[in-house]
C-alpha cells in the first residue's frame, strides 16, 4: 500500500503554477537580481522565476541571501541549487519546504561555504520540511541546515515508495503524531540520512516501527558511525531505513550535554555553572573565558593547544578551576597562561612554545596561578617559565632550558612557590637580579627563600634519600618506601602528618638532623600495625614526636623508638596499644 499523506500538496502546487503566472526578469540589474542559472549566465529577480527556467542538470546560484515563501520542488526536472555562502530561508504555510517525485533530485550545496539553509513549514497538517516521493528520487542537502515543522502528522523529513534523502542538519518538530523523520517502503524501501539531532514529539517512524529515542536503534548499525532505525519486518529491498549521525557530546553543563567544549562554554557562562566533561578532548585554538569558569574533569583529559598565541587567556576578574580526577593542559605559542588583573588560573600544566615565550605570565599584582602539574618554556631565545608580578602555587617542576632561559622572574611583589626543581640556564631572578640555586637568603620551612623584601621566590629543599633517590617531601620517600628499607634525612623535617605503618619495616637514619612529627586528631602522630620503627641517632639526630592526641599507636605487636614525645593533647600516655 502507498504510504502518501503528503502527495496532495504536490497536485495543489502543480495546479497552481498552471494558474498563476510568474513573472521571470532576466539581465535585471544590481540590486535587483538575487540569483543565477550557471549555465546560462542568466540572472533573476526572485528565486520563483530561477525555478521555473531552470532545466534538468543546470545550477541555480544565489548571489544574495534569500528568502522564500514557495515550496522548492524538483518533479518534472532535476537541478541543483548552489547557495554560494548565503543563506536561504524558505518559509512555508500549509505545505512542503522541499520536494522530489517522479524520480528527480534536487541537490542543495555551498561551493564558498559559510552558508545556511532554514526550512520551516507550519499551519497545517500532513507537512514536512523535505519529501522524497517514489523510487529515484532523492533530496540531497550538504549545506548546515536547520528544519522546523509544527502541525499534526507532519515530519520533519519523510521519504516514500525508494524516496532518498540526505540532510545536513537539525530537525525540530512539534505535533500530534509528528516525527522528526519517516521512512516508509513499497516495493522498494525508502533511505534517509540525517547528520544531526532530532527534537521532535516522536523520534522516527520506520515503515511502522515507531522509536521514541536515540537509545532504540539498532543494532548493529549498518553504515559506520550512524545510528540505525529500521523495522525488522520490512519486506521492501532495501528495507526503509533512517541513519541518524552517532553525536558524541564532549561535555555537560546542568545536565545538558554538548558537541563542542565551546558550546559548553557558552552555556556555563550564563549561571556560571560547572562543565563536566564526558571524554578527552583536545582543543586547538584559544580559550579566554567571559565569566567565573569550574571544570569538573570527571576522569578525563582536557588539552588546549595555541599555536598563535596564549592558550589560556584570563580577562580581568576572571577565575578559572578545575576539580576531579584528569588534568586540563595549556600549550600556547606566546604563553600557556596569561592571567589578567584580579584573575585566577588553576591548571595542571602550562607550556610555552615560543623562542621568548612565557609559560604563565603573572600580569598584576593580584594576578594568581595554581598549577598542579610542571611548567615547561624551552625556548631558545630567553623564554620565562613563571614572571610577572602575582602569586603562583607550581606543584610540579619548572623548565626553561633553552639559552637565556629564566625558571622564574618575579618582579613588583610576585610570590612564587616550587615545590619541585626547576631547570634553567638562569635559575630564578627577583626584580632582574639573576640568582643561583645557592644564593637563597634563608631556610623556611624547608623552602629556600630568596627575596629582595618584595618579590619573593621559594623553592623546595631536599629534605631525604632513599635507595640513593633524593626526596623533596618525606611522604613521598613514605609512599615509595618498601618493607626493610632506609630513609636517610638530609634537613631538619617538620612533618604536620601522620606516619602509618602497616606490616612494613621502617629504618630512619636521622644522620644529624631533626625530624619532628605530630598532628592533631584521634590516631597517633605515629601508627605501627604489624611493623617496626627503628632509627639511627648515633650521629645525634632525632625523631621526635611533639604533637597529636596519642603519641604512638601499637597494634598487633608493632613497635617503634623515638627520641622523645612531648606536647601532646590527648591521653596522658605516650603510648597507646
Amino acid at each position: 500500500m502507498r504510504k502518501k499523506p503528503l502527495s496532495w500538496m504536490l497536485t495543489v502546487a502543480m495546479v497552481l503554477s498552471l494558474l498563476i503566472a510568474i513573472p521571470i526578469a532576466t539581465n535585471a540589474q544590481p540590486p535587483d537580481y538575487n540569483c543565477q542559472i550557471v549555465e546560462t549566465g542568466t540572472e533573476y529577480a526572485n528565486l520563483d522565476a530561477a525555478l521555473e527556467a531552470v532545466t534538468s542538470g543546470q545550477t541555480i546560484q544565489l548571489l544574495t541571501d534569500v528568502t522564500s515563501t514557495s515550496a522548492i520542488m524538483a518533479y518534472n526536472k532535476s537541478f541543483s541549487l548552489d547557495v554560494q555562502g548565503y543563506s536561504l530561508a524558505v518559509t512555508v504555510l500549509n505545505q512542503t519546504c522541499l520536494y522530489a517525485g517522479n524520480g528527480y533530485d534536487l541537490t542543495i550545496t555551498d561551493s564558498v561555504g559559510g552558508g545556511s539553509v532554514a526550512l520551516s513549514a507550519s499551519s497545517g497538517s500532513g507537512l514536512a520540511g523535505l519529501y522524497a516521493d517514489s523510487y529515484g528520487s532523492e533530496i540531497y542537502v550538504d549545506v548546515p541546515t536547520s528544519v522546523n515543522v509544527t502541525g499534526s502528522s507532519c515530519y520533519g523529513v519523510y521519504a516514500v515508495e525508494g524516496g532518498i534523502v540526505s540532510l545536513t542538519g537539525d530537525i525540530n518538530v512539534t505535533g500530534t503524531s509528528s516525527y522528526g523523520a519517516g521512512a516508509f517502503s513499497g516495493v522498494y524501501g525508502s533511505l534517509i540520512t540525517i547528520d544531526g539531532e532530532i527534537n521532535a514529539t516522536n523520534y522516527i517512524n520506520a515503515n511502522g516501527a515507531a522509536f521514541t529515542g536515540p537509545e532504540q536503534c539498532v543494532s548493529p548499525t549498518t553504515k559506520a558511525g550512524y545510528l540505525t532505525f529500521l523495522n525488522n519486518g520490512d519486506s521492501a529491498n532495501p528495507q526503509s531505513t533512517v541513519w541518524v549521525k552517532e553525536i558524541s557530546y564532549v561535555c555537560e553543563v546542568d545536565g545538558v550535554q554538548y558537541e563542542t567544549l565551546d558550546g559548553g562554554l557558552t552555556a556555563a557562562a550564563v549561571d556560571e555553572d560547572t562543565i563536566k566533561l564526558l571524554t578527552d578532548i583536545d582543543y586547538i585554538g584559544q580559550v579566554s573565558p567571559t565569566a567565573d569558569t569550574w571544570i569538573n574533569l570527571n576522569g578525563y583529559t582536557l588539552n588546549v593547544v595555541n599555536d598563535s598565541g596564549a592558550a589560556l587567556l584570563l580577562p580581568a576578574g576572571i577565575d578559572i578551576s578545575i576539580n576531579g580526577e584528569g588534568a586540563f593542559n595549556v600549550t600556547g605559542s606566546s604563553s600557556g597562561v596569561i592571567i589578567g588583573e584580579g584573575s585566577s588560573a588553576r591548571v595542571t600544566n602550562a607550556t610555552a612554545t615560543a623562542s621568548n615565550g612565557v609559560a604563565v605570565d603573572l600580569g598584576y599584582a593580584n594576578s594568581s596561578a595554581t598549577i598542579l602539574g610542571d611548567v615547561t618554556a624551552n625556548g631558545t631565545g630567553g623564554a620565562f617559565g613563571v614572571a610577572g608580578y602575582g602569586t603562583a602555587t607550581i606543584y610540579g617542576d619548572v623548565f626553561a632550558e633553552g639559552t637565556g632561559g629564566t625558571g622564574v622572574a618575579a618582579l613588583g611583589s610576585a610570590n612564587v612557590t616550587v615545590r619541585g626543581y626547576i631547570t634553567a640556564p638562569n635559575y630564578l631572578s627577583i626584580a632582574g637580579t639573576v640568582k643561583t640555586a645557592s644564593e637563597y637568603n634563608s631556610i623556611v620551612n624547608n623552602y629556600y627563600v630568596y627575596t629582595d623584601g618584595s618579590a619573593t621566590v621559594q623553592t623546595r629543599q631536599e629534605v631525604c634519600s632513599l635507595d640513593g633517590v633524593n626526596y623533596l617531601f618525606l611522604e613521598d620517600a613514605l609512599a615509595d618506601a618498601e618493607d626493610g628499607d632506609t630513609i636517610t634525612l638530609l634537613a631538619d623535617i617538620r612533618y604536620q602528618n601522620e606516619i602509618v605503618l602497616i606490616e612494613k619495616d621502617l629504618h630512619f637514619d636521622l644522620a644529624t638532623y631533626t625530624l619532628d612529627i605530630g598532628r592533631t586528631g584521634s590516631d597517633g602522630a605515629l601508627k605501627v600495625d604489624g611493623s617496626t620503627l627503628t632509627i639511627d641517632d648515633t650521629d645525634g639526630g632525632e625523631l621526635n614526636i611533639v604533637d597529636g592526641y596519642v603519641g604512638v599507636r601499637a597494634l598487633n605487636s608493632g613497635t617503634a623508638t623515638v627520641t622523645s614525645i612531648s606536647g601532646l593533647n590527648g591521653y596522658g600516655n605516650h603510648w597507646r596499644k
